[in-house]
């Protein structure tokens, strides 16, 4: 309906810098983003229609202006433009991670994390609480398109809550992206594996150089050495008692006369 608006695709463009790890136009695509949807939403803070479900693969930029690729597809309701926000910068992340792209990130991040680091490259704060509310808008959208029922929505929503970047991308899957998801999971394996057999042997060696400590502690308390020490030891503690005790004596005896002669 109408003219295709010129530019090129949000999604296309984080990507690209992303594989370069060019965090300024990141920081510059993303924070124009969240200004535009900002923008558009009412002042409740509410964003209605095509633009509540502007996610960065139906947006275009061109220069600073940003624009809906296809406004065809329009939601009922509303949605809070951090939510909007959220969900945009949460299917980037699930693609991003998914897909086996480069980026800057840490390798740690799940997608929730990346999408709440997303939004601090947008100049928002988000948090996890409002990451799974923009899932939940997600699975909602899916599930409208798809015309799932209740149980088909609540299956969705789980299975999109739980994404790992170790999954396949979401959505359509070829032969090649199952085949990447394959070789990121055997790529975990192996690291597990590896700082597992790492553990073992450091257990391993700490518990012979205990073994070696408890070996020389037993030779130790059974030599000529230690038995004598001890027995010379021993008299000088009990004297020091005795000393202590006659001192103990003394003052008790010494008061009552201080006081008499007081």
């Amino acid at each position: 309906s109408g003219p295709v608006p010129s530019g090129r695709l949000l999604r296309t463009l984080l990507l690209d810098a992303a594989l370069r790890r060019d965090l300024a136009t990141l920081r510059t695509l993303l924070r124009g983003y969240a200004d535009w949807l900002a923008g558009q939403a009412d002042a409740d803070g509410r964003v209605v229609g095509a633009t509540a479900l502007a996610s960065t693969d139906n947006v275009v930029v061109d220069g600073e202006r940003y624009a809906v690729l296809d406004p065809s597809w329009r939601a009922t309701g509303t949605l809070p433009a951090d939510v909007a926000l959220a969900r945009g910068l949460w299917r980037f992340a699930a693609g991003l991670l998914t897909g086996g792209y480069a980026h800057p990130w840490s390798s740690t991040l799940d997608v929730a994390g990346l999408t709440v680091v997303l939004g601090g490259l947008a100049g928002h704060d988000l948090d996890r609480t409002t990451v799974a509310e923009a899932v939940d808008a997600e699975a909602e959208v899916t599930a409208a398109l798809h015309q799932l029922d209740p149980d088909g929505r609540v299956t969705l929503a789980s299975r999109l809550h739980a994404v790992a970047p170790t999954d396949p991308p979401i959505g359509a899957q070829s032969y090649q992206q199952l085949r990447e998801a394959w070789l990121r999971q055997r790529e975990e394996l192996s690291r597990l594996a590896a700082l597992t057999a790492w553990t073992e042997e450091l257990l391993t060696s700490r518990e012979r150089a205990l073994r070696r400590a408890e070996a020389t502690i037993g030779l130790l308390s059974g030599s000529l050495s230690y038995r004598v020490g001890r027995l010379a030891i021993t008299p000088a503690r009990l004297a020091k008692r005795g000393a202590r005790a006659a001192k103990r004596r003394a003052r008790t005896v010494l008061a009552p006369k201080q006081e008499e002669q007081q």
